[in-house]
């Protein structure tokens, strides 16, 4: 069997190949092309737990190395996606009986195609001119990277400055509860969830000057809380400029190390799978977050409390903060945002983690170390009036959620992961396109992710909606590709399919959702409409089931 993986391969090469794995679904339907990670079967959590072990062999195993945040690092942005390259190619050269592959993507991970190639004593041949960096010196990136630090110190100074007109209170003495915050949209949601915590003081970090994190700080002040506006002094910015300069050396120094371990990945190291703008990100936002937060909140140390919460997304800087509190006696906790499908991203060293479920508890009990406490208090319900109980005769409403498969705050990584999410999103809107195709009387109402920019789509789109309860409340059925969405569709028992473009561990929805109603083509999504249409008793069966299955995994005073 003769095999290729492209990105968006050609119809010459349907004579050339046996069979042709694509990268990103594919709009162009033939029985020898396969959407590659269709095949990406063991997707749990306990698997990427051993992958790590094995990839990373010995570079951590000392607890005190000096660059454990390059491992924490990585283990959010790059492992699930580099375990899921290695388990899928290697799921489908055995299926397949697989005897020589091709690969002409500039997504796949080279190296991981070389590394899964040898094993298997496959012929193999690449077309990638890019892939894996180093192809030229690192050296040379330590100039842009002197730039880039630079450019963020006097971002961050010029957004603190701008943030002045909002006076800072001093820390009551009655607050015994910190609450950290950054102004994401997902802080907006959870400061609902803390409404009956009282004398708390609020900690803003301001890594970024936006409207949410306006909100965020009128939200606190309606509140009358104290809260306390993150600082920097000129003094404070030269000193993390020169300690920045002496952490890049060290980061590149350790890209240097080879893991040591007897597999596949020996004589490797972690930066030769990884991108030039992987290695960017290392070298400015991981290092320059590191080294200012060792610097900024040591001096903020008198703002935090006994115990202490995190409301922010995970990153380098609140590892670095959730270290300093916990050297110093002081507890931690984290508020889960939303489902666990990017489980690496939460905290795994805090003091405590506040989940949905059960179900949520038993994952990060695999990751956590001993002594971290996984509860689950935090209940996931929002209350929405839904359209679905209504009659239709002719006119289907269907509410289609959009999403950002691939995103980072971080403008580097956000580069190159921008291109991963238009091909899925592309793709989402086909299949979204092709209803209205099949049938024009369907009314479809759509909704943009809060870090999507809104723009008109096509005419295909009859209505756009700015909130979550009025696309519900307009809609029969809701189309929602995986996220937390999916969690308050089944609690509010609202109808809906769930596009899955397996490009998520699975531990939290693959228990949870019922089978039938996950798609990943158009045919699929189109039978599972028509199905609605026809039986809606169907979907209700199953949205029932699906709620006490939920019931059993979640505390819900009802």
């Amino acid at each position: 069997m003769k095999a290729l993986i492209s990105d968006n391969f050609q119809e010459k090469d349907l004579n050339k190949f046996d069979i042709i794995f694509t990268y990103f679904p594919s709009t162009k339907f033939h029985k020898n092309v396969h959407y590659l990670f269709n095949h990406y079967q063991n997707c749990q959590v306990k698997e990427i737990i051993k992958f790590r072990k094995i990839f990373y062999g010995d570079l951590f195993v000392a607890n005190d190395t000096s660059n454990v945040y390059i491992k924490e690092a990585f283990d959010i942005n790059f492992i699930e996606n580099i375990y899921r390259e290695y388990n899928a190619l290697n799921e489908v050269i055995d299926k397949y009986e697989i005897k020589e592959i091709h690969l002409n993507s500039e997504k796949f991970n080279q190296n991981i195609f070389r590394i899964v190639s040898k094993s298997k004593n496959l012929k193999y041949f690449s077309s990638s001119l890019k892939n894996t960096f180093f192809t030229i010196s690192k050296l040379i990136l330590i100039f842009p990277s002197i730039f880039i630090i630079i450019y963020h110190i006097f971002k961050t100074h010029f957004q603190k400055r701008l943030l002045s007109k909002f006076k800072s209170k001093e820390k009551d003495k009655n607050s015994k509860i910190t609450v950290i915050a950054s102004g994401r949209n997902s802080d907006l949601r959870l400061i609902e969830k803390l409404k009956d915590l009282k004398n708390i003081h609020w900690y803003i970090t301001t890594n970024s000057y936006t409207k949410t994190l306006i909100k965020c700080i009128e939200s606190i002040q309606k509140r009358n809380e104290s809260f306390f506006i993150q600082k920097s002094s000129i003094w404070m910015s030269i000193t993390i400029f020169f300690r920045s300069i002496v952490n890049i050396f060290s980061i590149i120094s350790f890209s240097f190390k080879k893991i040591k371990v007897n597999g596949v990945f020996s004589n490797y190291t972690l930066f030769d799978f990884i991108d030039i703008y992987g290695y960017l990100y290392f070298l400015t936002a991981v290092n320059y977050l590191k080294v200012s937060s060792n610097i900024i909140y040591k001096k903020d140390l008198n703002n935090f409390s006994k115990r202490n919460i995190f409301m922010t997304a995970p990153g380098t800087s609140y590892i670095e903060l959730n270290k300093l509190l916990i050297a110093n006696g002081l507890e931690t906790n984290h508020i889960q945002h939303g489902m666990m499908i990017e489980p690496f991203s939460y905290k795994f060293n805090v003091t405590k983690n506040f989940l949905f479920s059960e179900l949520d508890v038993k994952i990060m009990n695999m990751m956590c170390d001993d002594d971290v406490i996984n509860e689950y208090p935090i209940s996931q319900i929002n209350n929405f009036s839904s359209a679905t109980s209504k009659n239709f005769k002719d006119i289907l409403s269907i509410g289609v959620l959009s999403t950002t498969l691939h995103y980072s705050s971080n403008k580097i990584l956000n580069y190159s992961l921008k291109k991963h999410d238009q091909s899925h999103q592309e793709y989402f809107l086909k299949m979204i396109e092709s209803l209205k195709d099949k049938n024009p009387k369907f009314h479809i109402n759509f909704k943009f992710h809060p870090n999507q920019e809104h723009h008109e789509i096509g005419n295909f789109i009859d209505q756009y909606t700015e909130s979550l309860d009025e696309i519900i409340s307009k809609s029969h059925i809701i189309i929602t590709p995986v996220s937390s969405t999916v969690l308050n569709l089944i609690l509010n028992k609202v109808p809906f399919i769930l596009y899955n473009p397996k490009i998520y561990l699975e531990d939290s929805f693959s228990s949870l959702v019922d089978k039938d109603l996950i798609v990943s083509n158009s045919d699929l999504l189109l039978k599972k409409i028509e199905k609605f249409k026809n039986d809606k008793n169907y979907f209700e069966k199953r949205i029932e089931n699906m709620y006490s299955t939920y019931k059993k995994l979640v505390f819900i005073n009802e």
